[in-house]
């Protein structure tokens, strides 16, 4: 599918790629297509980071077609990341020596 991209027209790629990224993102909420929550959390975490770099390429893309792009945009911007990277939920140290030590048959 994002091979399909290229052939849209250039000032329209990163929409029709945030479009596709959030119409996938629903269908696979609605579907649910994995037996381990496990599994379906990375898929999840991957389309939302898919959609978060898009969103800044199409911030930064817009920024520069109108010429209001500057470092305290940049900064500003990279700051989304950096608020997202925060929130996340972090693996405590008891889940990870647990993972290491689980042996699989």
């Amino acid at each position: 599918m994002t091979a399909m991209i290229g052939f849209f027209p250039g000032e329209s790629q990163i929409q029709v790629a945030l479009t596709v990224c959030v119409l996938y993102t629903i269908a696979l909420l609605k579907c649910s297509p994995y037996l381990r929550n496990s599994d379906f959390t990375l898929h999840i975490f991957t389309q939302n980071a898919i959609f978060l770099f898009l969103l800044m390429g199409y911030t930064v893309n817009s920024k520069l077609a109108r010429g209001l792009f500057n470092l305290a945009n940049l900064c500003n911007r990279s700051n989304i990341f950096s608020l997202c990277r925060a929130v996340m939920p972090q693996r405590s140290k008891d889940a990870q020596s647990s993972f290491t030590q689980t042996s699989i048959p």
